[in-house]
């Protein structure tokens, strides 16, 4: 049998890492992890993270970037058209288009970051950044398509 922990007031659950609130804790209130003697108080290890918090929706998030980016391809590569995005733009006639890629797929990376730091304070906020990311990237390949279906390929 385990003994509930008493929790200090700096002590955060092992699997979420959240603050926990109350002095006397068997299970964290956040995510529902039993707190065993294993986790008493030295936190969770250096290589262990806790889960992230809106997967579903960076999966989302993630694949209209991936179909923003071909699209930008296509675009770019058969269609008369340039880019939208200026700093996307400056980025593709000096380092090619190659590093366009790269710069697009940081600033997914930099929005998921964002809404785990965001979501760590405001649950909800947090899953508002990501929906907001997935609406404008979306609204983002729309365009394209629009654009795409508009005009024949080289002309």
């Amino acid at each position: 049998m385990t003994r509930p922990i008493r929790a200090s007031r700096k002590r955060r659950c092992p699997t979420c890492g959240r603050r926990l609130r109350s002095r006397r804790l068997d299970v964290c209130h956040h995510c529902g992890a039993g707190l065993d003697v294993v986790s008493t108080g030295m936190g969770p290890d250096l290589l262990t993270l806790p889960e992230m918090r809106y997967q579903n929706a960076y999966v989302w998030l993630v694949l209209v970037s991936a179909l923003d980016i071909i699209l930008t391809l296509l675009i770019v590569h058969l269609w008369p058209a340039h880019e939208a995005n200026p700093l996307a733009a400056a980025i593709m006639s000096v380092m090619g288009f190659g590093w366009a890629i790269v710069f697009k797929l940081s600033t997914i990376l930099l929005v998921i970051v964002m809404c785990e730091v965001v979501g760590r304070y405001d649950d909800r906020a947090g899953f508002g950044v990501v929906a907001a990311g997935i609406v404008l990237n979306s609204l983002v390949v729309a365009y394209t398509l629009l654009l795409m279906f508009s005009e024949p390929p080289g002309g």
